[in-house]
């Protein structure tokens, strides 16, 4: 049993070192990819412009921001989709930005991003992903019920709450 309190301890901090690890990353879903073999710098580039082009965000705040780290990860495999260059199975872009700002500024636009039918999110653990794409399935109905939702980080897990009340998975 105490083996057992041991490995769970073990996973939960793993799971809190990797949210810290990717406190300053932002997923970008959706954006089509300029070439099969894109490099970093061509990554930045469609980022930058989806920013400006799209989004509206503003040149000036663009310019300003400072990247760590821009890249793709690797492609998925989607067997229904044989494009590609479809942007359904172009793999995300992730960004580690600089400043938490620059992170708070960007995540703002999600709901603007959606319009286009692509997606800006935080970048979470696997298991805390699993739980978002289990969760987000009862979003629309508490949403439609007038439910007022927030998304929160509860130690390790990635909770759901309605009218302060904790969601369970279905």
């Amino acid at each position: 049993m105490k083996l057992l309190v041991s490995k769970k301890k073990n996973v939960k901090s793993d799971i809190l070192n990797e949210l810290r690890s990717k406190k300053f990353n932002v997923l970008f879903h959706g954006l089509k990819m300029s070439s099969n073999t894109e490099n970093s710098d061509e990554s930045e580039s469609v980022l930058r412009s989806f920013l400006v082009k799209d989004l509206k965000f503003p040149q000036s705040g663009v310019d300003r921001m400072h990247f760590a780290n821009v890249h793709r990860l690797q492609r998925r495999v989607d067997a229904t989709h044989s494009s590609t260059n479809s942007t359904r199975t172009s793999p995300p872009i992730v960004v580690k930005l600089c400043k938490m700002k620059d992170k708070f500024n960007i995540l703002k636009l999600a709901p603007r991003a959606r319009q286009f039918k692509r997606n800006i999110t935080k970048h979470l653990p696997l298991s805390m992903q699993w739980q978002r794409k289990l969760l987000m399935k009862q979003a629309p109905s508490l949403y439609a019920a007038g439910k007022r939702i927030q998304w929160r980080i509860n130690d390790s897990d990635y909770c759901l709450y309605a009218n302060g009340e904790l969601v369970l998975p279905t």
